[in-house]
């Protein structure tokens, strides 16, 4: 293997794995319930569809229903694993399962969603970004109604992982 091979290898290892710390930093935002910090993983002008529902376009939008549907909850715990990433030059593909448990505010049910998204996604000037996101949602329902929430005090803060 030459050595301008090896470049391209490295390149391929960095961005897919900038492209992981984009889907983390996105899942850890929705935790905490940060909705603009979440939209910050999306291009200016990128596309969020959720449920089936319409096309959410630019970042703006896409922080507007963040906001509206997580302010309610108590928690979103996200989990996007086994991500599959196909890098082609400034592109990339990506496929994620998704977990996400979800308890309102107003009440002790948990419920949960499985499902897959699939992006693709853009190298812009602040980094990789999400393009376009989709979620296919595969399961959902309320899995139990008694439990205890509890706050979580995390002892390390990141600065975001998608940030330059």
């Amino acid at each position: 293997m030459n050595t301008g091979e090896n470049a391209l290898d490295l390149q391929s290892l960095i961005d897919e794995s900038e492209i992981r710390a984009l889907a983390a930093g996105y899942s850890d935002a929705v935790r905490r319930g940060d909705a603009e910090q979440a939209a910050a993983t999306y291009c200016e002008d990128g596309v969020l569809m959720a449920f089936s529902g319409p096309e959410i376009v630019g970042r703006a939008a896409i922080g507007a229903a963040l906001q509206r549907v997580l302010s309610p909850q108590s928690f979103v715990m996200q989990t996007c694993e086994g991500g599959l990433i196909e890098v082609d030059g400034d592109t990339a593909r990506a496929r994620w399962s998704v977990t996400e448990w979800v308890n309102p505010k107003d009440s002790k049910k948990v419920s949960i969603s499985l499902g897959v998204y699939e992006d693709t996604v853009v190298r812009t000037a602040e980094g990789w970004r999400f393009k376009r996101r989709r979620f296919h949602p595969l399961y959902g329902g309320i899995l139990c109604e008694e439990g205890r929430v509890r706050e979580a005090v995390l002892e390390h803060a990141f600065a975001r992982p998608w940030s330059r």
